[in-house]
């Protein structure tokens, strides 16, 4: 819940990246000159779609707690369950995307097509299949991942065992 809390504060930042996203495929396009002008909008439009940040975390949490507890039976590593939960919300962050980058006043952005996060996955599923649609640019977003949990067991490694080696333990001064 406060992971979905922060992403929901943050949203315009992610609102900002897939909409500049989708301005980077059109060339001589800019939708947007300065920042300043990207921040002179209403809140509707900064929020569009924010709210599909706690149903997506609800799901990421949950499949990767069910993970965790295979994972103590079968012992396989931890980004087996951490990617596994990426998997499912990909579809999601999909949606979410599209939902950010519609716009009735911006040239170039998508047409208003989707009103919710369950009419956005109707619509792609119907129109464009899983996967072509719901799980487009999943291999390169999957090794980003996949990488980034890398890189952050590689750096976060060496400092977790710095910290253990200083921590003393109650019985060990008794």
């Amino acid at each position: 819940f406060i992971y979905s809390c922060i992403e929901f504060v943050i949203h315009p930042f992610y609102l900002i990246e897939s909409r500049y996203i989708l301005q980077n495929r059109l060339p001589h396009f800019r939708v947007y000159n300065s920042l300043f002008k990207l921040f002179n909008r209403s809140s509707t439009d900064l929020y569009q779609g924010a709210l599909s940040h706690f149903p997506k975390n609800f799901l990421l949490f949950s499949v990767v707690l069910l993970m965790e507890n295979l994972r103590l039976t079968f012992s396989f590593p931890i980004y087996i369950s951490l990617l596994t939960g990426f998997t499912v919300i990909y579809p999601i962050n999909t949606v979410l995307r599209r939902l950010c980058c519609q716009s009735l006043y911006d040239a170039g952005m998508i047409p208003i097509r989707y009103i919710n996060l369950l009419h956005g996955f109707s619509l792609i599923y119907r129109e464009e299949g899983i996967r072509k649609g719901l799980y487009k640019g999943y291999l390169p977003y999957i090794i980003g991942m996949y990488l980034l949990i890398q890189c952050h067991d590689f750096f976060t490694g060496p400092i977790n065992s710095m910290t253990k080696k200083g921590k003393v333990d109650i019985d060990d001064t008794l």
